[in-house]
């Protein structure tokens, strides 16, 4: 089974997870850097499965 740990950045706005250091979300364009505590550490299981 294939583990990775890495950091993303989760929008507070639309729930959607971007690029650890991304200034803005991909999808509603909200400022991300207002929100220093939406950065997020994901474990991802295999198939991209999400684990907090």
């Amino acid at each position: 089974m294939y583990n990775d740990s890495y950091f993303k950045t989760l929008c507070p706005k639309c729930k959607t997870m971007n690029q650890y250091k991304a200034h803005f979300c991909h999808k509603c364009g909200e400022n991300l850097e207002k929100y220093p505590e939406s950065k997020t550490k994901v474990t991802v299981l295999d198939r991209g499965g999400m684990l907090f």
